[in-house]
């Protein structure tokens, strides 16, 4: 079950889970980095624009309805990009109702138990050919030289706009 967080990081910031959100969003990040899902860039190529992006906050709640862990999701806005110039078809596999059913009926009819779990990264990272940049949220900070392998962000609160080459899809 999840149940919706705050609706920006400065009311997340604003409230006593702080110090919880803010571990949330360095999770996102470091999960995106240590996939090499972006590159660090000085500023975006002339000719080309940054898509936008937020973070998508979340309370992920545990089988007894008490929140097990707070989650935070960067998410680019979609609906800037341009086919043909930012991607050129799009596909996300999805599972029907009728196979979840059945497995359950099945299980059901057999007395078995059933399990349910949260993967982290429940997507392949693939690969992008378009070169597309992103524009993270306000209040991250390049840590390394941008462009080397040793370059990353983190979360400080600063205001100034960071963009990233997107290498994978997110």
């Amino acid at each position: 079950m999840v149940e919706a967080g705050p609706q920006s990081v400065e009311e997340a910031l604003n409230s006593p889970e702080k110090d919880t959100w803010i571990n949330a969003i360095e999770e996102e990040i470091v999960n995106q980095e240590r996939l090499e899902t972006w590159i660090v860039v000085n500023k975006v190529p002339m000719g080309r624009k940054a898509i936008t992006s937020r973070l998508v906050l979340q309370r992920m709640l545990g089988s007894d309805g008490g929140h097990e862990w707070y989650k935070a999701q960067l998410v680019a806005h979609e609906f800037k990009q341009k086919p043909g110039i930012n991607f050129l078809h799009t596909y996300t596999p999805l599972v029907s109702l009728s196979p979840i059913r059945l497995v359950l009926s099945f299980a059901a009819a057999h007395n078995y138990e059933i399990h349910q779990l949260d993967v982290v990264r429940a997507f392949l990272e693939t690969d992008i050919k378009e070169k597309i940049y992103l524009q993270l949220p306000l209040g991250f900070e390049v840590i390394g030289e941008a462009g080397k392998n040793n370059s990353g962000v983190r979360y400080t609160g600063k205001r100034d706009p960071v963009c990233v080459r997107i290498l994978k899809s997110l």
